[in-house]
């Protein structure tokens, strides 16, 4: 298997990492000055950073098990991370590192409540799935109040994402064929109101292949989605 960087129009293509275990895909430094992605073996995962050009290269240290989720805590050098520790979700650890640091240490942050995809602008929230087990749903954590509160129960899904405001947030659902991305607002850390439908694709957007196969920018105007079984044409859709 192996993992390239590339720009946003697929030229300047750079190979990050070989290897005969699978590679994962988990988030960028909030400046995009640096990527971090994860080799698995078994139950366990080893966690590198690289440059985005490429250079630098290094193993990060990081808390036992399975790393598969992550997320850029804005304005800061550091990232959050959850490592699962087998099929139990109450027992995965949400961590943050700065990686920035070469001698910082992962800093374990809670456990259970939610997989690690966003934070919130202030720092405080942590948004994420839960994809398995008798309750999944999008889910929300508060380090301030260490509170886990649901977001949209039921819907386990690969992308949660704040506003810039931290005044809502965007989720996407698949349905009939089709991915569309709604937004709902937020009001002291709770879900308010109806979701409001601002983007639909044309296609099923696959949420899932070896790491998260999609991602969004913040302002929805580019969208980057893996197709493992074929190619069809991507169209530009803008809200005018």
């Amino acid at each position: 298997m192996h993992l390239w960087i590339a720009d946003i129009d697929g030229g300047n293509e750079r190979k990050i990492q070989s290897s005969n275990v699978s590679l994962e895909t988990l988030a960028w430094l909030g400046d995009d000055s640096q990527f971090v992605f994860s080799e698995v073996e078994g139950d366990n995962s080893r966690i590198y950073v690289v440059n985005a050009d490429g250079t630098h290269l290094r193993e990060l240290l990081a808390q036992p098990g399975r790393t598969d989720f992550s997320a850029a805590i804005r304005g800061t050098t550091s990232m959050m991370f959850t490592s699962y520790h087998g099929s139990d979700v109450q027992k995965a650890t949400v961590w943050k590192l700065d990686l920035k640091d070469p001698a910082a240490k992962p800093e374990t942050l809670f456990e259970g409540c939610t997989g690690t995809l966003d934070v919130s602008p202030d720092g405080n929230y942590i948004a994420g799935p839960v994809l398995w087990g008798s309750n999944p749903g999008l889910y929300q954590y508060s380090l301030r109040d260490k509170k886990c509160t649901a977001l949209k129960p039921g819907l386990a899904s690969y992308f949660v994402l704040y506003a810039r405001d931290g005044k809502s947030f965007l989720f996407e659902n698949t349905i009939h064929g089709q991915t569309s991305i709604f937004r709902e607002p937020l009001r002291n850390g709770e879900a308010t109101g109806e979701p409001q439908r601002v983007l639909t694709f044309p296609f099923a957007v696959r949420e899932d292949f070896a790491g998260n196969a999609s991602t969004i920018s913040e302002d929805l105007s580019v969208i980057v989605y893996a197709r493992p079984n074929g190619q069809e044409d991507l169209f530009f859709l803008a809200n005018h």
